[in-house]
């Protein structure tokens, strides 16, 4: 498994500019991101939750962008995967597997036209791969992916080309909450670490 983490924060003009000040990585690095609208983890029998996966050199840069976008006003949440290993061939493979993932979840409706770039491969590709069912398991922990979302591993033996479909039961964890004047957050092990304190984080509820 690679050393990916998960921070989240809300999808707010505020939240966005103080997060991009607070790791260099923010700004220069390549990372893959999820923009929901609130509702993960919860919608209802009847509705479906919108859902956004990218993947950036510039995280902070392309949240602003996303935050001008018509089609996105609606969103209200971000969590962005960051690992020290990742490059842009691992960014863009762990994209177009979690559209995948979430587009045939059923709970959701994927806002992306496309399902990303598919089948490329680079240097090391399969340990990458086992670790993306890592990071699809801690987004579960955070209410990202239903209960029955059924998990594609790829097999470690390349040359086989097969995918042996997993259903494993869903970590427990600690969310933060959506709302715009919720802290921003590491997702590690199944539980929520602050990136702030309550005296740097300026949009804390009083």
């Amino acid at each position: 498994m690679t050393p990916f983490e998960i921070e989240r924060l809300p999808f707010s003009k505020e939240a966005v500019s103080v997060w991009a000040q607070a790791d260099p990585r923010h700004r220069n690095w390549p990372v893959v991101y999820l923009l929901g609208d609130g509702r993960e983890g919860g919608p209802s029998a009847n509705s479906t939750s919108d859902v956004y996966v990218g993947e950036s050199l510039n995280a902070a840069s392309r949240m602003r962008q996303h935050l001008e976008s018509v089609e996105k006003a609606h969103l209200r949440s971000m969590r962005v995967v960051i690992d020290r290993t990742f490059n842009k061939s691992v960014c863009l493979d762990l994209e177009s597997y979690l559209i995948r993932l979430l587009a045939g979840d059923g709970a959701y409706r994927v806002l992306n036209r496309n399902d990303g770039i598919t089948e490329a491969d680079y240097f090391d590709r399969s340990s990458y791969r086992e670790s993306f069912r890592e990071v699809f398991d801690q987004l579960r922990a955070d209410g990202v992916g239903s209960y029955t979302s059924i998990v594609p591993r790829t097999s470690t033996r390349r040359a086989r080309r097969t995918t042996q479909f997993l259903e494993g039961p869903i970590p427990t964890g600690i969310c933060c909450a959506s709302s715009a004047t919720s802290m921003p957050c590491y997702l590690r092990g199944g539980s929520a670490e602050p990136m702030f304190t309550s005296r740097t984080w300026p949009f804390a509820s009083t």
